[in-house]
């Protein structure tokens, strides 16, 4: 089943490398204002965790789906990879219970923060590649395209925090249809 990723942009808060400041902005700004600090290059020893070796070009936007408020960080620098290669769409799902806003409380940002930390080793030698973080409605999805499935996912399982609430799905998407509609729709606005 295919999950809806229509989104009505808002506002784009930020562009450019994104920083572990950025990143917790994407998730807590939304509690207390719409603003979110300027991102800035994350140090090389820290990049994994934002999209690879060289960091990546992000995008951070406050959207709406469905009138609930989300921050989504979208990588926009994968456009030469879109119908070329990395064809499978694994999306992870770690639903929460946050703020009234839908956002994370302070304990579970934490939570994600480090889950997403240490998903670093995923993207180990082009193997996938960090594309779409999408945060509200009381959860969190990741998104990757990877080049192997099988091998993605066998190399995401340890990986995986012990909680049932934490979802796994793979799909076969070679046109990267999510993240090419986030993409639109991003310049649209």
């Amino acid at each position: 089943m295919r999950r809806s990723s229509r989104f009505v942009f808002v506002v784009a808060l930020a562009a450019g490398s994104s920083s572990c400041e950025g990143r917790k902005a994407t998730t807590t700004t939304g509690a207390v204002a719409s603003t979110v600090v300027p991102t800035s290059p994350k140090p090389a020893a820290d990049a994994h965790a934002e999209g690879g070796a060289e960091g990546g070009q992000w995008l951070v936007a406050k959207a709406e789906r469905g009138g609930k408020v989300h921050f989504i960080r979208l990588r926009t620098d994968l456009a030469p990879y879109v119908g070329t290669s990395h064809p499978h769409r694994i999306e992870i799902n770690w639903p929460f219970v946050g703020e009234p806003t839908g956002l994370p409380d302070t304990p579970t940002l934490a939570a994600l923060e480090a889950f997403e930390d240490r998903l670093g080793p995923l993207e180990v030698g082009d193997a996938a590649m960090l594309a779409i973080v999408v945060t509200g409605a009381g959860e969190r999805r990741w998104t990757f395209h990877a080049k192997d499935r099988e091998r993605t996912m066998s190399a995401l399982r340890p990986l995986l925090p012990k909680t049932p609430a934490v979802t796994v799905e793979a799909f076969d998407d070679p046109t990267w249809s999510t993240y090419s509609e986030l993409i639109a729709a991003a310049k649209r606005n």
